[in-house]
């Protein structure tokens, strides 16, 4: 099954354990990322994203009547202090979410840092209403192999990882 077979490619990348359970197939990132702002958005809850960003994905949060928040980005990824004072704005009993993309910015290319993907971990651990949404459809085109980093969705149970193969 496609599934199985993904997982097993998958575990090869990043060493780590996936199972054909824990993978949805969709039809790229914009299907996934449509998908989960109808099944966990709603309108009015708040999405913050990197600034800038991919511009289709603030398109569909727009489409879902949702009210993106953008934080900086910076040479080394997202500005963690800044999502961290704009977090303090939002009742913790409401949903939140973070669209990033962590490896490969698009359009800028940057990559976030593993400092700030710690940082990033702990605000969830903080801010438990907060779920990332991590494109990762750029993960493993890194010419560098040094910087192979687990999926998003590895590091904490309130990170969903989307990716591609287009």
């Amino acid at each position: 099954d496609m599934r199985k077979s993904l997982a097993i490619y998958l575990q090869s990348l990043s060493d780590t354990k996936i199972t054909e359970k824990e993978i949805f197939v969709t039809n790229g990132v914009t299907g996934a990322l449509s998908l989960l702002m109808s099944v966990l958005g709603k309108t009015g809850l708040t999405v913050f994203a990197e600034d800038p960003t991919y511009f289709i994905a603030l398109n569909i949060f727009k489409d879902f009547k949702m009210n993106t928040k953008p934080v900086p980005i910076q040479s080394d990824g997202l500005d963690i202090d800044n999502l961290e004072k704009q977090l303090k704005t939002i009742p913790k009993t409401e949903r939140c979410f973070l669209y990033t993309i962590p490896i490969h910015n698009n359009p800028t290319g940057y990559s976030m840092s593993e400092k700030k993907r710690t940082q990033l971990m702990s605000l969830l651990d903080k801010y438990s209403n907060l779920v990332v949404i991590a494109d990762e459809v750029y993960q493993h085109l890194s010419f560098d192999e040094s910087n192979r980093y687990l999926p998003f969705a590895d590091s904490h149970e309130n990170c969903i990882s989307v990716g591609s193969f287009s």
